[in-house]
């Protein structure tokens, strides 16, 4: 191996494991929040295992792919059926933590609307066929000539399906946001349009790092791989943060006074002529109806 190319291969390797150092310490510093506001929750929250599974799936499915890496560098042996099985559905550990941020994004987008039953019919068929388009990339480009080295040079072109599915799901779910927020009084209010504004900023970076994945995929680039380290921490981080947050607003709402707070702020809007509040006691149900806010595609991630 010469040495320009052990270095491209230490580079990248460093690369993906701070996607893993990253992933971990986002995981310890909302440890907190996660048993206070997750771990307390009953059985049958949909949510609470929503959050466990966007934390920990991908916690483990990053700690099995730098352990994989490794024993690729460093020349362990190895079973090469296992590697290529592994190599090959590397995008399914991708489309499910996607899925699971997409699900609370529809939900949030779907209680904005007043659940109308077309919008659960198209959000539903927009996962369906994601899922159905990334399984028939995954059998159109499976990996005949496969060698270990494949694992950390490059990532299969079934993630190419995967990044054009993702992005016109991601699309759909601003266009609708912005579709609604642009036409509500509400969006007055200081709080949302700093919600909406860090929103549109976090889902402008996802969709871009998606994007710029797909291309170094096409064009057999192994920058990509490091690229799926980074994609799968913020998938998890933004996913986690968007429901501590949502849930981090209910104790201000439980002590709401009279006086022009932002608590008030957050929690009544003027539309209409009438006033609008939004109940947050009910939330050890999580009906999303009662909690949904116009803050764009995603929460604050802070």
């Amino acid at each position: 191996m010469s040495e320009s190319i052990a270095r491209s291969q230490a580079l990248l390797n460093s690369a993906s494991g701070s996607a893993f150092v990253a992933l971990v310490w986002e995981w310890l510093i909302t440890l907190d929040d996660e048993v206070e506001l997750i771990w307390s929750k009953p059985k049958h929250s949909w949510v609470k295992w929503l959050f466990l599974f966007a934390r920990y799936y991908v916690l483990a499915a990053a700690t099995t792919s730098r352990s994989l890496e490794a024993a690729v560098l460093y020349e362990y042996q190895v079973s090469k059926t296992c590697m290529k099985v592994w190599y090959a559905l590397q995008v399914v550990v991708a489309l499910h933590a996607m899925c699971s941020l997409e699900i609370i994004l529809m939900a949030r987008v779907y209680a904005l609307y007043g659940k109308p039953i077309w919008m659960k019919f198209l959000f539903f068929s927009l996962v369906l066929a994601e899922n159905i388009v990334v399984l028939i990339g995954i059998l159109l480009t499976w990996p005949e000539n496969f060698g270990l080295g494949d694992v950390v040079d490059r990532l299969p072109a079934s993630f190419t399906y995967f990044g054009i599915c993702t992005l016109v799901i991601q699309v759909v779910i601003m266009w609708l946001t912005i579709s609604k927020y642009s036409h509500a009084s509400w969006k007055t209010v200081p709080i949302l349009r700093l919600m909406f504004r860090d929103g549109t900023l976090a889902f402008t970076i996802l969709t871009g790092l998606v994007v710029v994945m797909s291309v170094l995929t096409i064009r057999h680039k192994p920058y990509a791989v490091a690229g799926n380290s980074w994609l799968l921490a913020a998938i998890s981080g933004v996913t986690c943060r968007l429901i501590i947050n949502m849930l981090k607003l209910v104790p201000s709402t439980r002590n709401r006074s009279n006086s022009a707070s932002a608590g008030i702020q957050f929690t009544t809007i003027i539309a209409s002529e009438r006033t609008r509040t939004f109940d947050f006691s009910d939330i050890d149900g999580y009906d999303f109806s009662r909690i949904a806010l116009p803050v764009g595609p995603m929460m604050v991630m802070a």
